[in-house]
């Protein structure tokens, strides 16, 4: 999430990331736990406390503001359904594009990224010689 929050006015402003100053750590890497974190998943706490800041995060960048929600994404392989986002647990993000797809279409379809093979044969475009007949 923090990339919205970094391009977003509104969430500069509101200070959102420093719903996380006990826990910055998190901010720049999910895979890092304090004492303190594996203190508090015994006792019960972390868990509750970053699905509270999850969800105040996702309010924001789904509900709350605009310039976050047109950052979304529309499955490209079924275009249908709501926008998604790259943190929804129902999303799968390419590897090569970072483009969203709902994780079951994703994996349905066995072909490449349609936003990859898009980007492929532009760049194919571009790099071909034009077909211009100079003999004339």
């Amino acid at each position: 999430m923090k990339p919205y929050f970094i391009t977003c006015k509104e969430a500069m402003e509101a200070r959102l990331l420093l719903q996380l100053q006990d826990r910055q750590h998190f901010v720049e890497n999910d895979e890092m736990y304090s004492i303190q974190d594996l203190l508090d998943v015994h006792m019960g706490r972390l868990g509750c406390s970053l699905t509270e800041i999850h969800t105040l995060f996702a309010k924001h960048i789904k509900l709350d503001c605009e310039r976050c929600q047109a950052k979304g994404f529309v499955c490209e392989l079924c275009r249908e359904g709501d926008v998604l986002f790259p943190f929804d647990s129902h999303t799968s993000v390419c590897t090569d594009c970072s483009a969203v797809f709902h994780r079951d279409c994703y994996y349905d379809n066995s072909t490449t990224c349609p936003k990859c093979a898009r980007l492929n044969l532009r760049k194919q475009s571009l790099f071909q010689e034009p077909g211009l007949d100079m003999d004339a």
